[in-house]
């Protein structure tokens, strides 16, 4: 972390982008003249800032295109329990694959207790090697309630934290996201890592939909 006079200077630069009359390109100017050294400041500000324009503005400055705020939430639409259950059930409905999905139930072949107990070598080396590392994928994702330690480009990312994944996503979609996320999602931050097989991207798969279970191999 940079002294406190320059985390001062920092503070006093980016304090500014909550006025919608100051000068973005003066801030900017200030922030590049201070050099790389200053980013942890610059993060550290970042996610302190309170105002959303502040955020907004400094992720433009510096050309991040990840989402701006992780306070930002959907609206609430006062639906009751039987609208939101319904509007649930329609979009998994929308997005099942006749004959594999039972609503409400999809079966993860990457659960399987006797699958995952033959790959105990390939998970290892991908949670080693790939998942939890700040070479790799710690360095923008959260891991286990942990932030990315990585540096303040890649850590503002937002990256999800791993935790959360087996609740929320489906193995075939993660295989088309690790593959291609650009595809999945035209202008995301994520990085289209270059696994050493198509294995290694699937046990990485089988990690993340057993990770409570499977965090601490090494």
């Amino acid at each position: 972390m940079p002294p406190p006079d320059v985390r001062a200077k920092v503070k006093a630069e980016v304090a500014k982008l909550a006025d919608e009359e100051a000068d973005d390109d003066e801030v900017l100017a200030e922030l590049k003249k201070m050099g790389k050294a200053v980013l942890p400041a610059i993060r550290e500000e970042f996610l302190a800032a309170t105002s959303v324009i502040t955020r907004w503005r400094l992720m433009t400055l510096m050309d991040l295109r990840g989402h701006p705020d992780v306070s930002v939430r959907m609206p609430t639409f006062g639906f009751t329990d039987e609208e939101a259950t319904a509007i649930a059930k329609y979009f998994w409905i929308r997005d099942q694959v006749r004959g594999v999905d039972v609503y409400p139930h999809t079966y993860m072949a990457e659960r399987d207790v006797n699958r995952l107990a033959g790959r105990t070598a390939i998970l290892t080396e991908v949670n080693r090697d790939i998942v939890a590392t700040t070479k790799a994928c710690q360095a923008c994702h959260w891991y286990d309630g942990k932030p990315a330690p990585g540096d303040a480009l890649a850590s503002n990312k937002f990256a999800p934290d791993f935790a959360i994944m087996e609740d929320r996503l489906r193995p075939r979609w993660l295989q088309a996201w690790l593959k291609k996320p650009s595809v999945v999602y035209p202008g995301t931050t994520m990085t289209e890592f270059q696994f050493p097989s198509d294995d290694h991207r699937t046990a990485v798969i089988e990690l993340l939909m057993n990770f409570r279970k499977l965090k601490g191999l090494k």
